[in-house]
């Protein structure tokens, strides 16, 4: 409520705030993806556990059906039985729901270790959010691993930044310890094949 001031103008109270207009899914995704340090600071962080963990489930459902689809239809023909249909259809979208809950403890360590100050529910938010356009890129098979799942990492880099107010040189740290340890095991697997093919010659 306004109240009139000395001169006849009025003074609106520092506690009212314009009300917060609602947006639809589409102007959130779309917030999203073209500018993802909003969606992040405005949408994100009044997102609860169950509607993140709700579209981690619908975006994983979706983006693996396909992939889902033809291997229950490959495993099928090699006569492994038609209930290879929805262990695959439900199977996939469960173990990758299930895994991303592992992946975001890990990475919420990895944050907390560079200086985050968020909880793991705005490291779970960051990432489950950033993975939006691979799962599309996934829905269309070819495209997947292109240009859309490089963007999900840098989508996965503002969230952290944002989410968790920190620079995004240290929301980059959990990408980092992936990467380094990818090309650990990657080097030592390639070792190991090598030194097997030499005792086998």
């Amino acid at each position: 409520m306004a109240k009139k001031v000395s001169g006849g103008s009025t003074k609106v109270k520092a506690s009212q705030k314009p009300a917060a207009v609602e947006l639809s899914l589409f102007q959130q995704l779309k917030m999203l993806i073209i500018k993802p340090a909003d969606f992040f600071t405005q949408v994100a962080p009044e997102k609860s556990l169950g509607q993140t963990l709700l579209f981690d489930a619908v975006q994983s459902f979706v983006g693996l059906l396909p992939l889902a689809l033809f291997y229950s239809f490959l495993f099928t023909f090699l006569s492994f039985g038609s209930l290879t249909v929805p262990l695959f259809v439900v199977g996939l979208p469960v173990i990758t729901v299930l895994f991303n809950f592992i992946v975001a403890g890990v990475s919420h360590l990895i944050l907390k270790i560079a200086g985050a100050q968020g909880n793991y529910l705005d490291t779970y938010r960051a990432q489950i959010y950033s993975v939006f356009p691979s799962a599309v890129g996934m829905f269309f098979f070819i495209i997947g691993g292109g240009l859309l799942g490089f963007y999900s990492y840098y989508l996965q880099i503002v969230g952290f930044a944002k989410m968790h107010k920190i620079s995004y040189l240290r929301a980059a740290a959990p990408l980092i310890t992936y990467v380094v340890l990818g090309l650990i095991i990657a080097v030592f697997m390639l070792s190991f094949f090598v030194a097997f093919v030499a005792r086998s010659m």
